[in-house]
C-alpha cells in the first residue's frame, strides 16, 4: 500500500514539474516571438504554432497532476478541492493559486480560436495574462510541492525563472522602439518599411498615418535607398471570398486584422512588421518583415531584406516579396508550398492604422499578363 501511494505520489509530482517546464517554455516561446532573438531562417507561423502546441501539452500535463493528486489518498483530496481555489485543507493559498493559474492558462489558450472574434487588438491584451499565470505557477510549486526543500527542484524555479526574466529583459526595449503613429506633415521622426534593392516602398509616416492620409509612393534607389516621390490615389479593394478550390491556388482574398511595428532588428539595423490574422473569405495568418537601416544623418531607410508570410488554416504556405507599395498598398507576389502551386500576384490595402491596429484588406490573384490583384 506505501508502494502504491508513493507511486502516484511522485507521478504527481512528476506531471507537475513537466507541466511548468512546459509553461517555461511556452512563456520563452511567446517572448521570442516578439524579440530580436527570433531567427530569420524560421518563419514567425511556425513559431506560433510551436508555442500553441507546447501551451496545449502543459494543459494536458496539468490535467494529468490533477487526475493523479486524485488517485493519491496519503493527503485526500476531494473533487472540490483541486477544482474549487483556496479551499483546500493542504496548504489553500498556494493550492489555489495553481488552481487559478490553471482555469486561466485554458481560458487564454481558448482566445488562439476565438481569435477572429475578439479581434487581434484584445487578443494580444488578454495575452499579457500569461505572466499571471506563469507567477502563479510558480508560487504554486513553490508554496505547495513537497521537494521545494531539496536543491534540484529550487535550480529547477531558479533555472525558470532566469530564463523568462531574461526574455523579458531582452523583449522590454524592442517594444519601447516599436513605431507610433507619426504625422504625415513629419515624415523624418520615423523609418519606412523596405523592399528590396530597386523596388517602391512607404515612408513611414505614410505606412502608420491612417485612412486620412493620401495615396502616394516613394521609390527606392539602385542602392536601396528610400526616397519619397509622387502618387495618386488608387481604387478601393475590399475582402472576399476564395477564388477556387482547395489551397486557393489560382487566388484568394481576405479581410486583414493585425498590427504594424518597428523596432531593432538584433543586429543594428531596423526592423518593421505588418502581421495578423485573416479571414472573411480566407482564414490564416501573415506577416510581412521588412529590414533595413538608417544612415547617419538621415531620416530614410537603406533596404537590406523583406519576406512574406501567408498560411492557409488547412497548413498551406505561401511565401514570398514585396516589390512596391504605392501609398498604403503594397504589391509583390507569392507562392505556395504545394506541388503544382502557382506565383500569385500580391496585394495588400490597410484601411485604417490606429496606433499599432491595421486593419485591411489582402488579395493574392493569379501572376499573368491579365492578373490584376487591384481588382475589386
Amino acid at each position: 500500500m506505501l508502494t502504491s501511494l508513493s507511486l502516484t505520489w511522485v507521478s504527481a509530482r512528476a506531471a507537475g514539474f513537466t507541466a511548468f517546464g512546459l509553461l517555461t517554455a511556452s512563456a520563452a516561446l511567446g517572448l521570442v516571438l516578439s524579440s530580436p532573438l527570433r531567427s530569420e531562417r524560421w518563419p514567425r507561423f511556425a513559431t506560433t504554432e510551436l508555442h500553441r502546441f507546447v501551451t496545449l501539452l502543459t494543459l494536458v500535463f496539468i490535467a494529468v497532476h490533477v487526475l493523479v493528486v486524485l488517485l493519491d489518498s496519503f493527503i485526500g483530496f476531494s473533487v472540490a478541492e483541486v477544482v474549487v481555489p483556496f479551499v483546500s485543507h493542504y496548504r489553500p493559498l498556494w493550492m489555489g493559486l495553481g488552481i487559478v493559474s490553471a482555469y486561466l492558462a485554458a481560458a487564454l489558450w481558448a482566445t488562439n480560436w476565438l481569435q477572429h472574434r475578439i479581434g487581434y487588438r484584445w487578443w494580444r491584451r488578454l495575452h499579457y495574462g500569461t505572466f499571471a499565470v506563469y507567477l502563479g505557477a510558480t508560487a504554486h510549486g513553490l508554496g505547495s510541492g513537497s521537494d521545494t526543500s531539496w536543491a534540484w527542484s529550487r535550480a529547477i524555479y531558479l533555472l525558470s525563472l532566469a530564463l523568462v526574466g531574461g526574455l523579458l529583459v531582452v523583449r522590454i526595449p524592442t517594444r519601447n522602439r516599436a513605431a507610433r503613429p507619426a504625422s504625415p506633415a513629419a515624415p523624418s521622426g520615423a523609418a519606412a518599411p523596405p523592399a528590396g534593392a530597386g523596388a517602391t516602398t512607404p515612408d513611414s509616416a505614410a505606412m502608420a498615418a491612417g485612412a486620412t492620409a493620401g495615396s502616394h509612393a516613394v521609390t527606392a534607389t539602385p542602392g536601396g535607398r528610400v526616397e519619397p516621390g509622387g502618387g495618386g490615389p488608387v481604387a478601393a479593394m475590399g475582402p472576399g471570398v476564395v477564388e477556387t478550390g482547395a489551397g486557393g491556388r489560382s487566388g484568394f482574398s481576405a479581410r486583414i486584422r493585425g498590427r504594424l511595428w518597428q523596432g531593432a532588428d538584433g543586429s543594428g539595423g531596423s526592423l518593421v512588421v505588418l502581421e495578423g490574422v485573416l479571414d472573411a473569405g480566407f482564414d490564416g495568418h501573415f506577416q510581412v518583415r521588412v529590414h533595413g537601416r538608417i544612415p547617419p544623418g538621415t531620416s530614410q531607410l537603406e533596404v537590406v531584406d523583406n519576406r512574406v508570410w501567408v498560411r492557409g488554416r488547412d497548413g498551406t504556405v505561401w511565401w514570398g516579396r514585396i516589390d512596391a507599395f504605392d501609398g498604403k498598398r503594397l504589391h509583390g507576389a507569392i507562392t505556395g508550398d504545394r506541388p503544382g502551386a502557382r506565383t500569385l500576384a500580391l496585394a495588400i490595402e490597410l484601411f485604417e492604422v490606429t496606433g499599432e491596429s491595421v486593419n485591411g484588406a489582402l488579395r493574392a490573384a493569379s501572376a499573368g499578363p491579365a492578373a490584376s490583384p487591384l481588382a475589386s
